[in-house]
Order: C-alpha cells, then structure tokens, then sequence
C-alpha cells in the first residue's frame, strides 16, 4: 500500500515499511529520521523527513544526486558491476592456476615441452583476467562520495593505469646490444630498474587503495566484519609477498647445497598459497556482491 511520498533522490513511492525502515530500497538513500508508517502522508508538508508527496523539482534532485549526474542508487549499481567484473577476473585467475598445477608433473627433461603448453594456457587464462581487473577496477569510482571510498577508487585508478603503461614501456624498450657504447648500457639498465621499483610501488599504491574502497563499501552497508576481512587479506598478501622477496634472496647464498628437486617442490608450495589466497579474496567479494543491493 502506497503512502503517496515520495522519495527525493528517485522519485520512486514510498511503501509504509520503507518510512517505518527510515531507507529507500530502491536507491538505497537513508530518510532522516526513523518514524512510524502512518506519520508521513499525502497532506505532508512538502519536504517532511525527507520525502515529499511531489515529484523532485530541479534543485532537489540535484541534492538528490551525487555530486554529479547520477543518483546514488545509479552509483551503486556501477559500482556493483565493477565488483562483479573484479570477480569474474579472480575466477580466471584461479583457473590459471588451477592449469598450472597440471604442469608440476611433467617438470623433468622429457616432459618440458608438455609442460610449456600447460604454462602457456595457464597464462592466458591469467591474461584475460588481469584485463578484466583493468576494466573492472576503474569501475569503482562510481561509489557515491558519502561512503568515504570515492577518493581511494580514483587514486587506486590512476595508479593502476600508470602502472599498465610502465609495463608497455617496459617491455618495448629495446636492449642495447653488445657493441653499444657501456655508458649507454649503465643508463638504460638504470632506467629499467627505475621502471620496475615505479611499477611496484604503483600496483602496491592501487592495492591499497583498492582495499580501502571495498572496505568503505562494505562498512557503508553494514557488515564490518568484511571490512576488516579485506583489510586481513590486503595485511596478509602484502607480508607475504615481501616475505617471499626475502626468501627468494637468501636462497642465493645456499644455492648449491640445495636439492636439485628443491625447485619444483617450491613452485608447488607457491602455487598452494596462491591458491589459498585466490580463494580468500574470490569470497571476499562474493560476499561484497551480496551486501550491494541490485537496485
């Protein structure tokens, strides 16, 4: 049953358990003040607790809106896409990883060719997902500004597309051959570390930002506890990696005592780990999607 207010970010009717709920489902948009179902009608004074019994004139519904020409419930949505779009990037991912586990048994001098095809699949798959982060990450500036994560997406944004286009920049630049004068080898091999550490400190950047957005989202709608499990999982992943860094450089100091089978049984134990992380965040955002309403 119809109350005859309306909402004044949408448009849309209220229900009498909307007004009694102090929330718009339709564009997610909090009403002042909690009241009672039958407190707000018709014969309302226009703009009473936040609804109204017309239609928004134009200086309402730019209230209504954003900052901008969308309505908050229309920035969710957008920002519920780039969510879905980040999952499905996760998925292929996690089938990436999933093909490359199959090459472990056939790292021996016979079985390398079998090996490399795996490998090659297994990285195409992981390319089409990390181009589905590229366009699905960007997709988070649409998360309205009173969330606190409007920032944080359009930092994460920037920093990510910066860090695409060192990685073009670093894989064309052509390498000097031998008879190029050694000043010039010095400056470029200079240049090219400088592009790597830029590149790293860019995806970290975008990470973090990225993080911070997803949790602003989450703590927006509620649910605090995967707030912090984004913060858990952005804590983890980032000790983990500068651990693996540091182990990696130490192994150089014992490499000849190791076992000759100690590779393979190390990229298995790297491959369960990115597996178990995989995991981690893939239901991270399921239950994200979750939380953000469809409409």
């Amino acid at each position: 049953m119809s109350t005859g207010a309306t909402c004044l970010s949408c448009g849309a009717s209220l229900l009498p358990s909307e007004i009694a709920e102090a929330r718009c489902v339709r564009c997610a948009r909090s009403l002042p003040t909690k009241v009672e179902p039958n407190a707000i009608t018709a014969e309302s004074p226009r703009g009473a607790l936040g609804v109204t019994d017309q239609l928004p004139d134009a200086d309402s519904e730019r209230r209504a809106t954003d900052h901008g020409p969308l309505t908050v419930a229309e920035r969710w949505r957008g920002m519920r896409r780039g969510v879905m779009l980040v999952h499905w990037g996760v998925v292929f991912n996690l089938i990436g990883l999933g093909i490359q586990c199959l090459s472990v048994p056939f790292l021996y001098p016979g079985g390398l060719p079998v090996a490399l095809l795996v490998m090659v699949i297994a990285a195409g798959a992981m390319l089409i997902g990390s181009l589905v982060y590229v366009i699905g990450f960007p997709m988070y500036c649409s998360i309205p500004a009173e969330s606190g994560g409007r920032g944080w997406a359009i930092a994460g944004s920037g920093c990510l597309l910066a860090s695409v286009a060192a990685v073009v920049v670093f894989m064309f630049i052509p390498y000097p051959t031998h008879s190029s004068p050694r000043r010039a080898v010095l400056v470029l091999d200079a240049f090219l570390l400088a592009c790597l550490v830029g590149i790293v400190i860019l995806m970290f950047v975008s990470s973090l930002a990225y993080t911070l957005v997803m949790r602003a989202a989450a703590r927006y709608w509620g649910d605090q506890a995967l707030a912090n499990g984004f913060l858990n999982f952005f804590l983890v992943s980032s000790a983990g990696s500068v651990a693996l860094v540091l182990f990696v450089l130490c192994l150089g100091n014992f490499e000849r005592s190791l076992p000759y089978n100690f590779p393979m049984f190390l990229n298995c134990g790297l491959l369960i780990v990115a597996l178990i992380m995989t995991c981690w965040f893939l239901t991270l955002l399921g239950r994200l999607l979750d939380v953000i309403p469809e409409a």
